[in-house]
């Protein structure tokens, strides 16, 4: 305590250190200055009610029923300490001794008269509730030395805590407190209950009549709060009820939404609480905005109502025109504190106005300025107005018109006028051609649209216009005498041809293609669908020629009317304007099907040999004659290792050097033009390994006999020498086993024999002698073992066994040796559980030989690695050494009886492990490089 001194003693407020029954150990210099009092051997239990003490030992109590020492708990406290009342709290410092702390040591009637001025000022400023409210609970809870979330206000009625969606009350409680440890104070609006203020107190805690009568004032304070905001929302609602439908809302005197009506959220689909407290000008449309400000001014002003139409921006993003009403309202100085503002949502009635206005205007600029003869006639045909874009109109000045119509037309087209006018004037709209007769009597055509005018459901007038096409009838019939010769062109063609205009129809074909689609000459092509081969008609294709704007030519097969599948050239010409726009598109078609058959016929045979070429699993080559490659199919590529872009020479690339005048005698007789079958060689791989192939290589020749190149069809036997190799094994194996049968027991016995008078002579003769005639004849044995295991089937127990389990039971067997070489061995399972089928016994004999030739190829020490991965179907075993390797001579002998790379070898140890591995359906490899070191690899398999 006292290394702690100093702390306490900066401090700034008074601090005492007692034990748990009170003693006073330590008071810092604030305490000292303040009280003025060094009496340490007091007990600081004397300056406090007894009633507190026995809280202050129940609070002990708690603490150490909890185990709670450590934990920053206490309560509150008070004392009598110089004739000053102090307010302050205890808390458990260590195992031993209490902290009093007093950090309000001023006199307590300060604070609560600060308090109530601070909230007053609050009120008057018009503050917000919830401010208001926040101010209450944190000075309540330092006077009273409660935390705030023990200070709650909840609303009358409801039994609920105060929630947002309240107008006046804006405080979000999470808990109702328990009321049996609460002191409760009521709230009043107007008179009536509105709520109450609570306070929950620990049991400990009880409050003195001081902290209650300041509760109570502070929640008189509450209501004085409450009591104005619901004055002034009475006030700002009287505006609102006549606009009950509309849009409205009460804005401040800086156009803040301090309220909204619900009407809101229908016509601008913004919920209440999304808009209040947001600027109105946020929600108008930025061209608005310095309008409305303006307005808003003046309305501030002069204190009168002003109605203006702005637009405002839906939630939606999208803009409405709004009639807008707004009230000042003024307050007891003559000011304008609030603005009462309505709104009505005439967006459609704006739309239809402007929409009106547009059909005025056009309807104008049509009947003014048209090329046109516009006129306008009654329900009996009379012409009651006309423009005349030329002066005149069939000779006759504007007044002469104000006619029937009937005057102008021909008689033999009079009727068919008149019924096409009756149609329009029982409202139907129509277009239909006339002829007219002008001044001079010449016929005059025109094309006459006519237009019932509605006004109210029903036909008032008729509205019509008029086109002059006399000389597009002339240059029509100019048309016409030009296609007649073109037709007879066209139909005296033995290819089809079939015009489309721009719209993709069919506008003209001739003969041979009537006949192919199915349709007469005298057919009316706009009302007759064709009845076969529609593809002539309507393709894909022709989208192709109108966009690359030029030719296309493709081969279709079309069927005859007999039943006939002929094949046809078809070409498409796209004809444009001067501007590039599409005029029509001619489609010719010529029979091509005699050409087609003997192009098809070459062309499956290409086809085949290609695919032969291709396909065949043989490497295939053309080769110049002087062995550079020309072509080779992808087996080639795959068999030699090699890709199409490589520059390929059968003597740089393929044959060893050993084989060059070898293989230039072969493709000197290809030269002659001799076929070399079956040539057996060596070749080597784009990676260097050489591997045993067959080749055929046969001449080309050309026209005149003269050979050209050679083809050369190369086949790997390197199976196929395994297989015989195999064979040659198995025939050895057979042979040693027959071997092995009749001499094994014919030797052993014998052996026996002397091997037991050798023992019986041991320490009669020189031990050198016998130590040497035994050690050869457990040689012998060894061999003889061998032997009989080669030459007769063994009993095989086939089970589970864990491949790790088996290698590590062989490699404590050998460790010791390799530890004597100065080899270091390094394993890898993966997954740690290699699941085989196999004879246990057997595996082990085939790891410990494999294993023991590692160790005796590195005798100056190295790495012995061993891998175990396991496969879908089998695990592979990886052994690996750094010892002196095999050469390529040795290693096409290994396996083979009697052949060791040892001086006491037999042989046949390398040859039991082909035999095991063999009879477990399993495989071994076996990879190595003279002077690299050896890789050996078993795969066993997983399941019997």
């Amino acid at each position: 305590m006292v290394g702690a001194k100093e702390l306490y003693d900066k401090v700034s407020i008074p601090l005492f250190i007692t034990t748990l029954e009170g003693a006073i150990k330590f008071v810092n210099e604030k305490g000292k200055n303040a009280f003025r009092t060094e009496d340490f051997g007091r007990n600081i239990f004397s300056y406090i009610p007894n009633e507190q003490v026995k809280r202050i030992k129940m609070f002990l109590d708690t603490l150490h029923k909890r185990e709670s020492f450590g934990k920053q708990i206490s309560i509150e406290v008070e004392a009598l300490f110089a004739d000053r009342s102090l307010n302050g709290e205890v808390s458990l410092l260590d195992s031993t001794h209490l902290l009093f702390q007093f950090p309000r040591f001023n006199d307590p009637v300060t604070f609560p008269q600060e308090t109530y001025k601070a909230i007053i000022h609050m009120i008057a400023k018009n503050a917000p509730f919830s401010d208001i409210l926040t101010s209450v609970r944190s000075s309540v809870g330092s006077y009273i030395g409660l935390e705030d979330s023990s200070i709650y206000v909840i609303e009358h009625g409801r039994r609920a805590l105060l929630s947002v969606s309240n107008d006046i009350f804006s405080t979000i409680e999470q808990n109702e407190p328990h009321r049996e440890s609460s002191f409760v104070v009521p709230l009043h609006i107007n008179g009536d209950l509105a709520g109450e203020l609570i306070c929950v107190l620990p049991s400990y805690i009880s409050l003195s009549n001081d902290k209650k009568d300041f509760l109570t004032t502070c929640a008189d304070l509450l209501s004085l709060a409450l009591d104005k905001k619901s004055r002034e929302k009475q006030v700002e609602a009287r505006f609102l009820p006549e606009h009950a439908g509309d849009a409205g809302c009460v804005l401040d005197a800086k156009g803040t939404i301090q309220y909204a009506t619900p009407s809101n959220t229908s016509i601008l689909g913004y919920e209440v609480e999304e808009v209040e407290g947001t600027s109105t000008f946020d929600l108008l449309h930025r061209d608005d905005v310095s309008f409305a400000k303006q307005v808003f001014e003046e309305a501030v002003l002069t204190k009168k109502e002003r109605k203006v139409e702005l637009r405002y921006r839906r939630k939606d993003n999208r803009y409405i025109d709004l009639a807008l009403t707004v009230k000042p309202v003024v307050e007891d100085r003559n000011q304008v504190y609030r603005m009462v503002v309505t709104g009505r949502d005439i967006t459609e009635k704006k739309q239809a106005r402007r929409r009106l206005e547009e059909i005025e205007q056009r309807y104008k600029s049509l009947f003014e300025h048209s090329p046109y003869h516009v006129f306008s006639l009654d329900l009996k045909g009379r012409v009651v107005s006309m423009n005349t874009p030329s002066g005149t109109f069939l000779g006759y000045r504007k007044e002469e018109l104000i006619v029937p119509y009937s005057a102008w037309i021909h008689p033999d087209y009079l009727a068919h006028t008149n019924k096409h006018f009756t149609l329009a004037a029982n409202g139907i709209p129509q277009a239909y051609e006339t002829v007219c007769v002008n001044t001079k009597g010449d016929e005059v055509y025109f094309k006459v649209t006519n237009i019932p005018v509605k006004v109210e459901g029903r036909v008032v007038s008729v509205y019509g216009m008029m086109e002059d096409i006399t000389e597009k009838r002339k240059a029509q019939k100019k048309i016409e005498d030009r296609e007649e010769k073109l037709s007879s062109l066209l139909n005296a063609m033995p290819e089809f041809v079939l015009f489309k205009n721009k719209r993709d129809k069919l506008i003209e074909m001739n003969d041979s293609a009537r006949v192919l689609v199915g349709m007469k000459r005298e057919s009316n092509l706009l009302s007759r669908k064709p009845m076969y081969n529609l593809s002539l008609i309507s393709s894909p294709k022709d989208e192709i020629a109108w966009k690359q704007k030029g030719i296309l030519q493709y081969e279709q097969n079309v069927t005859l009317p007999n039943g006939d599948v002929r094949t046809f050239e078809i070409v498409k010409a796209p004809q444009f304007s001067s501007l590039g726009e599409r005029k029509y598109l001619v489609t010719i078609g010529r029979d091509i099907t005699k050409r087609q058959e003997m192009e098809v016929e070459l062309q499956e045979t290409k086809e085949q040999l290609w695919a032969l070429f291709t396909h065949s699993a043989d490497a295939i080559s053309i080769l110049t004659l002087e062995g550079d490659l020309l072509k080779a199919n992808p087996a080639f590529y795959c068999l030699y290792g090699f890709c199409d872009k490589d520059d390929i020479n059968v003597f740089d690339d393929l044959a060893p050097l050993e084989l060059h005048q070898e293989t230039k005698q072969a493709l000197q007789k290809v030269k002659n033009g001799e076929e070399v079958i079956d040539y057996q060689t060596l070749r080597r791989r784009k990676d260097g390994e050489v591997f045993d192939v067959s080749i055929t290589f046969s001449p080309i020749q050309n026209k005149d006999g003269q050979v050209t190149g050679i083809s050369a069809i190369s086949r790997d036997i390197n199976e196929r020498k395994k297989t015989e190799q195999l064979l040659r094994r198995s025939e050895k194996l057979s042979a040693l086993g027959q071997l092995a049968a009749a001499v094994a027991h014919e030797v052993r016995n014998p052996i026996t024999t002397v091997k037991g008078f050798t023992q019986f002579f041991q320490g009669k003769v020189e031990s050198e002698y016998t130590d040497l005639m035994l050690s050869e004849l457990d040689r012998v044995e060894i061999i003889i073992n061998e032997f009989l295991t080669l030459a007769k089937p063994q009993a095989v127990h086939f089970k589970e066994e864990d491949v790790a389990d088996v290698i590590h039971n062989i490699l404590a067997l050998v460790k010791t040796q390799a530890a004597m070489h100065s080899i270091e061995i390094q394993t890898c399972f993966q997954p740690a559980v290699l699941p085989i089928y196999c004879d246990s016994n057997q595996i082990k004999q085939v790891f410990l030989n494999i294993l023991k030739n590692a160790i005796e190829a590195m005798p100056h020490g190295g790495m012995l690695r061993i891998q175990a991965r396991e496969f879908s179907s089998y695990v592979e075993i990886e052994i690996e050494d750094d010892g002196i390797g095999i050469s390529p001579e040795r290693m096409r002998k290994l396996g083979e009886p009697f052949y060791s790379n040892k001086e006491k070898g037999t042989g046949l140890g390398l040859m039991v492990c082909y035999k095991i591995i063999e009879e477990h359906h399993g495989e071994i490899y076996i990879a190595s490089e003279e002077g690299e070191g050896t890789t050996v690899t078993i795969r066993l398999p997983r399941e019997k």
